[in-house]
């Protein structure tokens, strides 16, 4: 409340000033340009204030839009993981293959914490041949399985 009767105070203030340069201002041609700047001092005197204001807490956990947003994140960073693995699959030849991840994208440090990676190959490919080329090419430990004839 007391910041509401600081601001208005000041506006008061400030109006008074503007008045009363308005008054004092020349007719004629630099008529427009004082009414110019006594409009943006008026303005600046309304917006300057508001930067003290602390009644505002834009802490977006406190009102569920960060569990919305951490999960979108999340499939949007699994879908990207997805795609890099599913193109590198497709480049060197492998086909029919299932890729499954689980991961966590932190929204506060922007870190992606991968918990699993799981290619389905079918049983023409070696496993442990799909898993090295995954872990050379990209760096990502997988666990890779045959999937029935």
């Amino acid at each position: 409340m007391e910041f509401i009767k600081e601001w208005s105070f000041r506006i008061c203030i400030s109006l008074i000033i503007s008045v009363i340069f308005s008054l004092l201002a020349p007719k004629g041609t630099l008529n427009r340009f004082y009414k110019i700047l006594l409009s943006v001092f008026i303005l600046i005197s309304f917006i300057y204030p508001l930067k003290d204001f602390k009644g505002f807490d834009f802490d977006f956990s406190k009102i569920g839009i960060t569990s919305e947003l951490q999960t979108t994140q999340n499939d949007t960073v699994e879908t990207m993981l997805n795609n890099r693995i599913s193109t590198l699959l497709s480049d060197n030849g492998i086909e029919g293959y299932s890729i499954s991840s689980d991961l966590n994208y932190d929204l506060n440090s922007g870190e992606i914490e991968i918990k699993d990676i799981q290619i389905a190959v079918p049983a023409d490919y070696d496993c442990k041949t799909v898993k090295q080329l995954v872990f050379d090419e990209l760096g990502f430990v997988t666990r890779v399985i045959n999937i029935g004839d």
